[in-house]
This record gives C-alpha cells, structure tokens and sequence, in this order.
C-alpha cells in the first residue's frame, strides 16, 4: 500500500472495527467476546443465554455482536465442538457474508485517504493457487470442513475455501495493551499493508478496534509497512515464517545486513529481569535498562514495545521509592529515562482508555493532552 500523504511519527493513520473478529478460547469469560475488554472476574460478564459459550460485558455489546452471532448461536447452542480459533473465525465469517451479502461491499479506508478505500470483495486471491498446491493448508481446510459437516453446518465448499484463501494471511492477531494476544480479526482497510522488518508503522488495538500508527516519518509516495512476525528474533526465523505462512521473502536493509542482536540473550534477561524483580528490584530496574538498550537496535522509539518496555521501568522506579520513601531518587530515576519526549508515551495511552499505569506517570504527564 503506498501513501499518498506524509505522516509524521506518531500521527495516526487508520482506525477502524474489525469486520469479523473472534476471540482466543482460553480468553472465553476472561475478555468481553464483542469489545474484548478484559475483567478479573468472571462473574462480571453475562453469558448469552441461548448458547452459553459467548460472554459481554453488557446489554450493548452484546445487542452488537449480535448482528454476527446471531447465526452461529443456534449452532454452538446444539454443539460447541469448534474450538479453533480461525475455524470459528471462518464460520462467523462465512455466516455473516451469506446471510447479509451486501457486506461484502462495504468500504473502509484510512483517515484522510480516499484512495484507500477497500471492501471485502477488493482482498486479492493471491494465495488462492498458493494454497491449492499446499498440502498443509489443504489439509487444514478440509479439517475445518470435517468439523462443519460433523457439526451438520450447511456450506458452500468453493465459496468457504475462497474465504479461507482471501482472510488467511490477512488474519491480524490482537493483542491488548501488554502486547498479550487476546483474539484475531480480518480488517479491510488495514489488510493492503505489506511486510518489513524495519516497518514505518504499528498495529495497536483498543478493544476490537484497529488503530495504525505512524513510527517513522512516512513521505508520500512510499510503502506503508507493518510487521508480520516477531521483529524480536533472527533473521533466519524471520524469513523462515515469513516463507510458511505469507510466502515472502524480506528483503529490507534489517534482512540484508548483519544483525548485531542477541536474541536469545533479551530473552533470558527478560526472564532474569522477572525472577529479580520478586527478589531485588534496583537490580531488575538495572536490568531492564541492559534490555532497553537491546531492544533500541530493533526498534524505534515510537514502536509499541519500547514504550511499554519504558513504562514497566518507571513502575519499577515508583515501587523502589514507595519502599524506601526516596522521593529525590524516583524524580532522578525518572530523569533518565526521559529520552523520549511526552508524546510518545501518548502514543500508547492514547489507544487505550483502560490503561492502567503508575502513579509515577499519572504525576508526571499530567499535563500532557491524551
């Protein structure tokens, strides 16, 4: 997809709701199935009283999922034997679009670019003899129809395998404000954006809404681009996913220089960073910064992991002055950490209203407009 305006970094491109979106099964009664937002307590979310396997967080999301779910409902009420979140995906998606066919036309575009304009029916059919002459995701596709027909789900079998090919690889994880995946959903809009390891952009997700934003000034005329896989790991593993599932072979600056990063090691501090931070938090706070370093190789500043990274610091920060009444110290602490401007902290929070962070950052962005 190119632009066809310039961004500045931080500036947001797109926001809209998922056209059909489902959520992970261990999520069920934990995240509300139409808004995803979370809660502690189960008993908070009502169940839908017909099939017993949908939970909303109130009388509005649940009157507006019903639109989708209203047609899978009498089917899970006699059999809920589709756990699989892109098989209860494909269903939804397959009942919606039969039973309203005129969504297939509904545009979606980005904010200030007409010529992002895209409905369902302009995704391409580039997998479509991709997937014919792959036996994996031929036999994954006849699982799925072994499981409607045992379900006794009326289908179309080409119609289903055109949907299967066109939301396959457009299929966005989303993931809540610690980057934890909470469900999948097809956006329009979103899906012409191509792949590169050192992309200009970021996917965020306020709920079951899509916001894209800019993290690197984007020119017009230039390729939008987002990550498909873990920027957090080798080349080799990159390219290999980017090869099984998208049949893409990266060609960025990142793919074609020698990568400087140990990823192995971010991970292990990272798992080192979590025991100490139960034991001895100066030393987990000190640390984290040897992993923010790290982490500053692969990504900008503006990038979603970064600012997330920053925060879960200044929450160590906060907790070591509550412990030890060092008000001084968490004004010092606080200060060296700040080498990115305010913004960028906005830049997460703007997304999501719910986010719960320290005190330490409610004190000190106060005045910074969210």
């Amino acid at each position: 997809m190119t632009s066809h305006r310039d961004y500045i970094a931080g500036e947001i491109i797109s926001v809209n709701p998922s056209f059909v979106h489902v959520i992970d099964e261990e999520k069920k009664a934990k995240y509300c199935d139409y808004c995803l937002a979370p809660t502690t307590d189960a008993t908070a979310l009502g169940k839908c009283s017909n099939c017993k396997h949908m939970y909303y967080c109130g009388k509005d999301c649940q009157r507006n999922d019903w639109k989708q779910h209203k047609f899978e409902c009498k089917i899970f009420k006699k059999n809920y034997e589709i756990t699989g979140e892109f098989d209860r995906f494909l269903l939804r998606l397959y009942l919606f679009i039969k039973n309203n066919p005129e969504c297939v036309n509904e545009k979606r575009k980005f904010i200030n670019d007409e010529n992002s304009n895209r409905c369902f029916n302009d995704l391409l059919m580039t997998d479509w003899n991709r997937m014919q002459n792959n036996s994996f995701r031929i036999n994954d596709f006849e699982s799925i129809c072994t499981k409607f027909q045992f379900m006794k789900i009326g289908f179309n079998r080409t119609v289903l395998f055109k949907f299967y090919c066109k939301s396959y690889t457009k299929f966005f994880k989303i993931k809540n404000y610690e980057m934890e995946k909470v469900g999948s959903g097809l956006y329009i809009a979103e899906s012409q954006i191509g792949h590169s390891c050192t992309p200009n952009s970021a996917l965020l997700f306020n709920g079951n809404q899509i916001v894209m934003r800019a993290i690197k000034p984007i020119k017009s005329g230039t390729q939008i681009t987002v990550n498909y896989v873990n920027m957090n790991e080798s080349r080799y593993d990159r390219q290999a996913k980017l090869a099984k599932y998208f049949d893409i072979t990266c060609e960025c600056q990142r793919c074609k220089s020698i990568d400087p990063v140990n990823y192995q090691l971010i991970d292990e501090f990272k798992m080192k960073m979590c025991i100490l931070y139960l034991m001895d938090k100066f030393n987990a706070y000190k640390l984290g910064t040897v992993i923010l370093s790290m982490l500053q190789w692969i990504y900008t500043d503006y990038h979603p992991t970064i600012i997330i990274h920053i925060i879960h610091l200044l929450q160590i920060c906060h907790e070591i002055a509550l412990e030890n009444g060092d008000n001084e110290r968490i004004d010092n602490d606080y200060l060296l950490l700040q080498w990115h401007e305010r913004n960028k902290l906005d830049f997460l929070m703007h997304t999501k209203k719910y986010l719960k962070i320290s005190i330490l950052i409610n004190q000190k962005m106060q005045k910074s407009p969210l």
